[in-house]
């Protein structure tokens, strides 16, 4: 390969589909259009160029893998909207350390679990 592969697109399980794609529209404003490309219930998203689905037919792996971050302007405010729709906040903004950031993981209705990112943090680190 000459170039590095990007990633080409996101399908995250959501075997309440309705719950899930009502979720990602209020919390991260994802235009959400329900698809019959696929044999069961699917929906499809894209945002900032990232094309993806949300599978009915998937189940949620809770004991870990892979963790999307998503990034946000102020992780504090994400998880407040993210606790008001029905997700829950499994890690509260933390520092990343260095220069990196700060982090915090939820997991959404349906219990995938996902990352939040902000380079300026809304808490003063802990010191």
């Amino acid at each position: 390969m000459s170039q590095p592969s990007r990633v080409a697109y996101l399908e995250l399980p959501a075997p309440d589909l309705p719950r899930a794609a009502r979720f990602y529209r209020e919390v991260f404003g994802w235009p959400i259009e329900a698809s019959d490309l696929e044999e069961a219930p699917y929906a499809m998203f894209e945002t900032h160029g990232l094309q993806g689905g949300l599978r009915s037919d998937l189940a949620v792996a809770r004991g870990g893998g892979v963790i999307l971050y998503l990034e946000v302007p102020s992780i504090p405010a994400a998880l407040e909207q993210i606790a008001r729709a029905g997700g829950e906040v499994v890690r509260e903004e933390h520092p990343i350390g260095g220069d990196y950031g700060y982090s915090a993981e939820f997991r959404d209705p349906n219990g995938n679990l996902l990352g939040l990112w902000s380079r300026a943090g809304g808490q003063a680190p802990p010191g």
